[in-house]
């Protein structure tokens, strides 16, 4: 979508001067001052670049942009006049201004198989985070310093001895599955002792519980509650239904019935692969059309002063700031070096006397 021309024309945007205060429930932001900012818009702007440059700017969230966008098309834009307009902020703005009826309706537009994993039609485990990417940022802080193959050098170490302590910590354990599989099995038994199993066919029961009813198919190794059918380990009702064709030997059967995946063995052939170091330059084997290649460095600018090193935090972050406290004074919102005492403290000390 492309918007009319906004050449020599500005928005003029709120920017919210406040912080933002934790709430039992959620967080909201605390206005503390306003001001109008200019905002320069070249000429056919797409929606995307338009959200980029406001919110990049720190001045609107997406909700707000959006109101912009309909007053924006509904104007007539003057030459001699810049496109102007009163946006309404309330003063205890909520993080998630969109209403909940508008979620509701978006999320059962764009379908429950792209957010729902009970709807996904592919084979997949749990949830995916980016907690891993986190953990990994983490191990590497330093070594993103050095030089690449240093680099390399540090990464294929560092994963060598996780693969090893994994491969070491799994080879000892005395149980078929990994201790969060036989954690979840124990628990789906203790529920599953609880409830009322009808027979229908060889491989096929009801069960019935507190919630309702479920149907039970263990050769396909489904339930109707789909937990069995994504988990690939036997739900409460298909430990019901194990219990009611084995009887008090099921517990043998439950791996039968549970993916291998969940086995130590399976486990530990994950961190089988050994991970060897990049070897020295004299030792590498290139083809003569890679030894060819001249590639020259990027064509960047150096911005002057010291690099940063920590990320920028998005927009409704919050970041908790650390408050100086004063080592002489033992005040905070200042350092020895600015402390407005120091002098008679320092005059005290010299003369022999210590507060």
């Amino acid at each position: 979508v492309l918007f009319p021309s906004m050449e020599d024309h500005i928005i003029i945007g709120v920017d919210l001067h406040g912080e933002w205060v934790e709430n039992p429930t959620r967080y909201t932001w605390r206005l503390k001052g306003r001001e109008t900012v200019p905002i320069k818009i070249s000429e056919n702007v797409t929606y995307d670049e338009l959200v980029d440059i406001i919110v990049s700017r720190q001045i609107l969230r997406i909700s707000v942009v959006e109101k912009i966008i309909e007053t924006t098309n509904s104007v007539v834009n003057d030459e001699e006049h810049p496109v102007t307009m009163d946006i309404p902020i309330n003063e205890e703005a909520s993080l998630h201004p969109i209403s909940t009826q508008e979620v509701a309706d978006y999320l059962e537009n764009v379908g429950f198989h792209k957010w729902s994993r009970a709807y996904f039609p592919g084979n997949r485990y749990d949830v995916l985070t980016s907690n891993i990417a986190e953990s990994v940022n983490a191990m590497f802080n330093e070594a993103r310093e050095f030089p690449i193959i240093a680099l390399f050098n540090d990464i294929s170490k560092r994963w060598s001895e996780k693969f090893h302590e994994r491969r070491m910590a799994y080879a000892k354990l005395k149980t078929t599955f990994v201790p969060s599989a036989e954690t979840k099995i124990m628990a789906n038994k203790n529920l599953g002792n609880k409830l009322l199993v009808y027979q229908i066919d060889e491989d096929t029961f009801r069960v019935t519980a507190d919630n309702g009813i479920t149907m039970v198919h263990l050769r396909s190794k489904l339930c109707s509650c789909r937990e069995f059918d994504l988990d690939k380990i036997p739900c409460q009702h298909a430990m019901a239904a194990l219990r009611h064709k084995f009887g008090d030997e099921y517990g043998k059967m439950i791996y039968e019935y549970s993916s291998p995946y969940y086995k130590v063995e399976s486990y530990i052939l994950a961190y089988a692969d050994p991970i060897y170091p990049v070897p020295a330059e004299e030792f590498w084997n290139l083809p003569p059309e890679i030894l060819e290649r001249v590639i020259p460095p990027p064509e960047k600018k150096t911005k002057p002063g010291r690099k940063r090193l920590k990320r920028v935090p998005t927009i409704g972050e919050v970041v908790s700031k650390k408050r100086n406290k004063c080592s002489l004074c033992k005040r905070f919102g200042h350092k020895k070096t600015s402390c407005p005492t120091r002098s008679n403290i320092v005059a005290g000390t010299s003369n022999g006397v210590v507060s």
